[in-house]
């Protein structure tokens, strides 16, 4: 069976350093995009040792200097549009490597602050989309209520309005991006991510995967551990 991995990261050098040791020569290819344009060459060295490692650097969306973003607010859209480009260049990237002759059976992809130990359960979630028949497998924040497309800017800026919006049930495809598994027949939409919701990528990545049927493999957002960390911090000192 041969995998690929797509990573979108940030500043999450530790966790995607502790990705590529512990994980990283079991998958066929792998494909790593950062926002942000310095390269860190701990990353640059590892993927350059991987047989198939692939490491770009696009420009950081948020474009204020630090003294303009004090007392500015966050930004709330920059994650879905930064996550929406990079994870649409990595699995492009997963595309070109099967149309160039390759052959991939599964492609996972994380976030960068997510840290893979080992594959027993990203082995399990293939057998269990296996045996149902799906295309991918994700985790969901059921019962929670994420972020709608519909609030304006001001309103997500003001924190005396309310937020959410978006219930998470089985009347949309939403899902956790932080860590999932897809098939390759449907990498090529995973290649074209959309920002449908600019507050909400878990709506993006759902609208990506259309009528793709998925297995829940968790029904929090962050229920699945075997062999998963999730939101590790960034390492002091490395910005870009």
């Amino acid at each position: 069976m041969k995998l690929a991995l797509a990573v979108t990261m940030l500043d999450e050098v530790n966790s995607v350093l502790l990705t590529l040791s512990r994980v990283g020569k079991k998958f066929a290819t792998i494909h790593v995009v950062q926002s942000g344009e310095e390269p860190n060459p701990q990353i640059e060295k590892a993927l350059q040792d991987h047989k198939d490692g692939h490491y770009t650097c696009l420009p950081d969306l948020d474009t204020r200097t630090e003294d303009e973003k004090q007392g500015k607010g966050e930004r709330f859209d920059i994650g879905a549009r930064a996550q929406s480009r990079n994870f649409s260049a990595a699995f492009s990237g997963i595309a070109r490597t099967m149309a160039g002759g390759k052959k991939i059976d599964y492609a996972v992809g994380i976030h960068g602050d997510t840290a893979l130990l080992h594959m027993y359960g990203i082995e399990f979630i293939i057998g269990k989309i296996k045996k149902a028949k799906c295309d991918i497998g994700v985790s969901r924040a059921m019962g929670q209520s994420l972020h709608a497309a519909s609030l304006t800017r001001e309103e997500m800026a003001d924190p005396d309005h309310p937020k959410g919006g978006r219930l998470q049930d089985h009347t949309n495809k939403d899902f956790m991006p932080q860590f999932f598994v897809a098939k390759s027949s449907i990498v090529e939409r995973l290649a074209c991510i959309t920002v449908t919701n600019p507050w909400c990528m878990e709506q993006c990545v759902g609208d990506a995967i259309g009528d793709a049927d998925e297995f829940v493999f968790s029904h929090t957002a962050y229920g699945f551990a075997d062999g998963v960390i999730y939101h590790m911090p960034s390492p002091r000192g490395w910005k870009h």
